[in-house]
């Protein structure tokens, strides 16, 4: 419908061309989105990405169809069982799934890791946390998100690990593959042992898709967090599941961070080394690395970042990124 302007059902106003289809879900949605691409994929759909599921979602939360006692089809789930509840990666078009590391303990529980095809990518994200919503957001009555959890909040959307950045290059790499038929890079897993992730002499996840605040941490970070027991009783259980998928940030102090990057300015250094080293894996986008880069500049003894990269920070980014090249020269 979409792809055809002269369709009376197309929503869009008259004359708008659409050259690719894509489908997205994070977290529930994507869940159903495994749904629908496993088992409903059809012609003018040109890829998918599934962010944050673990599985497929049921129809209309009905029970799987395998059930003896389940509703005729489709008000039931297909494919909903065991490694069923897997995207499937033998479609004509590409799959990217990518998991945030909040995401990966219950998958390896639940043995729902996932091998690269021709047409499939499989991604984990190394200290990104599964909650999206944006610090400054007020959720109930004056309370921002980060009030409810009782450590430094860490989200997908500002960070301290920016986990929307690797994503936000995994989607040009599906674009790239379904325009050009540039492949997408390999997918990248965390390193796990005895099914638990491994972890580094400083707390931090090993493998996987890393940000620069893996390859350069100034914190440790973690992919749950705990809500705040001084708040209101009745907020308990919201609270509850907002931080359990949110990560925790526990900052080193000075005297770690001297020993790991020496001073400030070769804490810069190392960002940018790291945040090249992203951007020659397409796993960063050369306007994130800016970004990434600026953020190291503004930050303050001991190198604390500035989370939430908005409008105040883009003021700075010309006349940061014109001393950048001049030292450079």
């Amino acid at each position: 419908m979409l792809k055809n302007p002269g369709d009376p059902a197309n929503p869009l106003p008259d004359g708008t061309v659409v050259e690719r289809l894509f489908h997205a879900g994070q977290s529930q949605q994507g869940g159903s989105m495994i749904t629908y691409a496993t088992n409903f994929h059809f012609a003018p759909n040109d890829g998918y990405f599934v962010q944050a599921a673990s599985g497929a979602r049921p129809l209309n939360f009905g029970p799987s169809c395998n059930e003896p006692t389940a509703p005729a089809y489709p008000d039931c789930t297909p494919r909903l069982t065991g490694t069923d509840r897997l995207v499937a990666t033998d479609l004509p078009v590409p799959v990217i799934r990518t998991l945030t590391e909040t995401d990966v303990g219950g998958t390896l529980t639940a043995g729902l890791r996932q091998s690269d095809t021709a047409m499939f990518r499989y991604y984990e994200i190394a200290g990104a946390s599964h909650v999206t919503v944006h610090k400054g957001i007020e959720v109930i009555a004056d309370l921002l998100l980060e009030s409810f959890c009782l450590n430094e909040m860490n989200t997908l959307a500002d960070g301290e690990v920016l986990g929307s950045f690797p994503q936000r290059a995994m989607w040009k790499n599906l674009d790239d593959f379904v325009r050009n038929g540039t492949p997408m890079p390999a997918g990248r897993v965390l390193e796990t042992s005895g099914g638990v992730i491994s972890r580094s002499f400083l707390g931090n996840a090993l493998g996987g898709v890393r940000t620069t605040d893996r390859n350069v941490p100034i914190a440790r970070y973690e992919p749950n967090n705990t809500f705040d027991p001084a708040l209101p009783v009745a907020l308990h259980n919201i609270a509850n599941l907002a931080c359990r998928l949110s990560g925790s940030t526990y900052r080193f102090g000075s005297g770690a961070n001297t020993a790991l990057w020496g001073d400030h300015a070769g804490y810069v250094a190392a960002v940018e080394a790291a945040a090249e080293g992203a951007v020659a894996e397409r796993l960063l986008l050369p306007e994130d690395r800016d970004l990434l880069i600026l953020r190291a500049w503004l930050s303050t003894h001991p190198f604390s970042t500035q989370c939430g990269l908005g409008f105040e920070l883009a003021l700075r980014l010309p006349p940061i990124l014109y001393l950048r090249q001049r030292r450079r020269a």
